[in-house]
């Protein structure tokens, strides 16, 4: 997306984002990397109930191994357990932080933004990274531009060749060479 996009804009792009992300989904088998604000909630209670239990069942020690609660004022976010702090998104915060992180680095491609996001984020995916760069007109626009010069470096490469061609004729049958030009197709 642009940074000149409106507001109005802006929601229906989070609305389509959030509908092709529940679309990819439901198409994968391991959705714990996305959850709405409910189960997020729900989540970070079940870990702060796994941490002070003493007789913990599996689920428990799964959740403790994996997670942690980062309190910030009074705000509890989900983080990974590790030596960095990367943070877990409910489903509705994901569009902001891909929007943002994106606009930051110049409208950087895939690779770039997941280099980004993932010094902070632990469950941004390369698909959800993909289904937003697939939204940004800025972006549509500029690989639209860069098909085209390829094109034409296509055309100019193909002009050389027969150029070449021209050339090397000349050289093979100097005194034939000017029916060569006259039959010879450049373009």
């Amino acid at each position: 997306m642009s940074e000149s996009v409106d507001e109005g804009a802006r929601e229906r792009y989070r609305v389509l984002f959030l509908e092709k992300l529940e679309e990819s989904i439901k198409n994968k088998t391991d959705h714990l990397n996305v959850v709405m604000k409910n189960a997020y909630d729900f989540l970070i209670e079940e870990v702060e109930k796994a941490k002070s239990t003493k007789n913990k069942i599996t689920l428990q020690y799964r959740r403790v191994s994996r997670f942690d609660v980062l309190v910030i004022g009074d705000t509890k976010r989900l983080v990974a357990r590790g030596e960095k702090v990367k943070y877990f998104l409910p489903m509705e915060e994901i569009f902001d932080v891909i929007e943002s992180s994106h606009i930051s680095i110049g409208h950087g491609g895939r690779d770039r933004m997941k280099q980004e996001i993932s010094k902070k984020y632990a469950n941004i995916t390369i698909d959800m990274i993909n289904i937003y760069l697939a939204m940004c007109e800025t972006c549509q626009k500029k690989d639209l531009v860069k098909k085209e010069w390829y094109q034409s470096l296509s055309c100019i490469q193909n002009i050389i060749a027969d150029v070449k061609l021209i050339l090397s004729t000349c050289k093979q049958n100097p005194i034939n060479s000017t029916s060569s030009f006259s039959t010879t197709r450049i373009i």
